[in-house]
């Protein structure tokens, strides 16, 4: 898998790699956590931020869709929020964060976008919303026909679905959003 993140600002990177071996499940990611850095890094349309703002269903589902055409994968995050302490609005306060999905599937590709509020400081929703990122890329993928992810597949033809369990360390017990 691929991510492109923003408001976690690697948290997702960083828990994938924690267990020797990952570079066999992860391919790697971007931190984009700038407006230009979506737009020129990893070719999320300026027009689309502008249309429907930085914090979005388009332009997290943009963000997983560019890393998929950036990366040799065949499944991808895109993740971005306010995390605070300051910005957000009324509309989208502090602790709303976008997660998109996509998968490529022979030739097709498939994506979603999930919201979710979180609450809390800073690094605890940036750390809230890494898990759930996760535990949504798990759960989109389970429900995919394993067959067609050569790229998830070990050579016994054993998914690693614990791969994308996230890591419980440092923090052990369930966040509660």
């Amino acid at each position: 898998m691929a991510c492109a993140e923003s408001c976690t600002g690697g948290h997702i990177s960083h828990w994938m790699t924690l267990k020797a071996g990952s570079s066999r499940y992860f391919w790697g990611g971007w931190v984009s956590y700038s407006v230009e850095a979506k737009v020129h890094m990893l070719g999320v349309e300026h027009d689309l931020v502008k249309t429907h703002g930085v914090v979005s269903g388009p332009v997290a589902r943009e963000m997983a869709v560019k890393a998929l055409a950036h990366s040799r994968v065949d499944l991808a995050l895109g993740i971005t929020g306010w995390a605070g302490p300051d910005r957000g609005s009324d509309s989208q306060p502090v602790g709303t964060v976008w997660v998109g999905l996509a998968l490529r599937r022979q030739e097709s590709l498939e994506s979603i976008a999930l919201c979710r509020q979180f609450k809390g400081p800073r690094s605890g929703i940036q750390r809230k919303s890494s898990r759930w990122a996760l535990e949504s890329l798990m759960n989109f993928w389970k429900r995919q026909a394993l067959d067609s992810h050569s790229v998830l597949l070990d050579n016994d033809n054993k998914p690693f679905v614990e791969a994308f369990e996230p890591p419980l360390y440092p923090y052990p017990k369930p966040f509660k959003s």
